[in-house]
C-alpha cells in the first residue's frame, strides 16, 4: 500500500512534532479525486486539543506520477485543478501544511499563475497577481483561527501562526506590518 504515509502523531507536546506525509496518485491527481485525503483528513476526522496542536504546520503532501516531468507542480494544470478542488473542499492550508511548501501550493490556486524558465531543467520565477495572493493571505484567517482554536490555542499563538505563514507568501508585509 505505502501510498498514504503517516508518522505517529505527538501527544501532548511531548515529543518532537511529527510529519504528516501524503500522497495524491497520478490517477487521483487526473480525475481530482481528493475524497481518500478527505476520508483521512476532513473536517469531521480531525482531532481537537493537543492532537489538533501536534499537526499545526506538519502536513506534506507529495505528487506521484510526475518525477519525469521538468515542470514544477504549478505549472501542471492537472496538478493545479486537483488542488483547487482540494482547497475548495479544505480550507487548512495555513493550519495543516509544513510552512516551506506554502508557496508551492498556493501558486497552484491562482487563476493568474504564470512561469518562466531559463531552459527545461529549471524555474527561474513564478509568477503571479500580488492582489489575488494577499486575497489568498486575507482568505486564510479564518480558517486558521478555527483550526487554533479547535486546538485550544490562544489569539496571540493564531496572530504568530498567521503572521509568519503571511510573511512566507508576501515577503514584502515585513516592511510594513510589525510582528505580533
Amino acid at each position: 500500500m505505502g501510498i498514504l504515509k503517516t508518522s505517529i502523531l505527538m501527544i501532548m507536546n511531548k515529543i518532537p512534532k511529527s510529519e504528516i506525509v501524503f500522497q495524491f496518485t497520478q490517477p487521483e491527481i487526473i480525475s481530482q479525486d481528493v475524497s481518500r485525503f478527505l476520508n483521512a483528513y476532513g473536517y469531521t476526522k480531525l482531532p481537537e486539543g493537543d492532537t489538533l496542536r501536534s499537526m499545526e504546520g506538519s502536513l506534506i503532501i507529495i505528487v506521484d506520477g510526475y518525477d519525469n516531468d521538468q515542470r514544477s507542480l504549478p505549472e501542471i494544470p492537472e496538478v493545479r485543478g486537483c488542488f483547487r478542488k482540494l482547497y475548495s473542499e479544505f480550507p487548512y492550508w495555513f493550519y495543516f501544511l509544513l510552512p516551506e511548501t506554502l508557496p508551492t501550493m498556493a501558486l497552484c490556486l491562482f487563476e493568474k499563475y504564470s512561469g518562466v524558465r531559463s531552459d527545461k531543467s529549471s524555474m527561474t520565477m513564478h509568477g503571479f497577481m500580488v492582489p489575488e495572493m494577499a486575497k489568498f493571505v486575507r482568505d486564510q484567517a479564518r480558517p486558521l483561527q478555527e483550526m487554533c482554536f479547535r486546538a485550544g490555542m490562544s489569539l496571540n499563538e493564531f496572530d504568530k501562526i498567521y503572521y509568519e505563514r503571511s510573511l512566507r507568501l508576501m515577503p514584502d508585509l515585513a516592511d510594513s506590518v510589525p510582528p505580533p
